[in-house]
């Protein structure tokens, strides 16, 4: 199965790591990925940007920025990096009216341009939308596996349309 998201983590909120990744069954390499110092004026709609073309272009986008970045594709962890927001808790990130600068910044595209992307379909944690339906007092089935991914369209979250988000996480439990 092949899947691409994308993930962003920071450092002591002063740098900010972006990476696309191509996931290929159990295999996940980093196809590209940038590193952002903070003190940037125009940083944080810089890494907006990013990530709000690639959520509507898709993975070839890429293609058209800076090839892959040398230096990033060591493991995070033992550089000191925490995760931010990816692309699988994004909406659920948006039903829980998150206050990361990202998802509001993220989201404020969308509903901006809400006509256009209603039917974008976004890959979701099934545990990540279970518990911001609960968040939202829902009444929804626990997934089984909650590490499974569905795919929502930007639209239901939008609208609010909770009785469609529970149908799609009926079909986890």
């Amino acid at each position: 199965m092949i899947h691409d998201y994308f993930s962003l983590y920071s450092k002591d909120q002063t740098f900010f790591l972006l990476r696309i990744h191509h996931k290929v069954d159990f295999s996940d390499e980093i196809a590209w990925a940038h590193c952002w110092n903070i003190s940037k004026e125009d940083c944080l709609d810089e890494i907006t940007k990013k990530i709000f073309d690639y959520l509507t272009s898709g993975f070839d986008i890429i293609q058209e920025w800076q090839r892959d970045q040398e230096g990033w594709h060591e493991s995070i962890k033992h550089l000191g990096f925490e995760k931010e927001i990816i692309e699988m808790e994004l909406l659920p990130a948006f039903i829980e009216s998150s206050q990361n600068t990202f998802v509001k910044k993220i989201q404020s595209r969308f509903e901006t341009n809400a006509d256009r992307f209603l039917k974008l379909e976004i890959p979701t944690y099934v545990g990540s939308l279970y518990n911001s339906l609960v968040f939202k007092r829902t009444r929804c089935k626990k997934p089984r596996v909650a590490s499974a991914v569905c795919y929502i369209k930007v639209g239901s979250v939008l609208s609010g349309d909770w009785a469609a988000l529970e149908k799609n996480l009926d079909q986890y439990s």
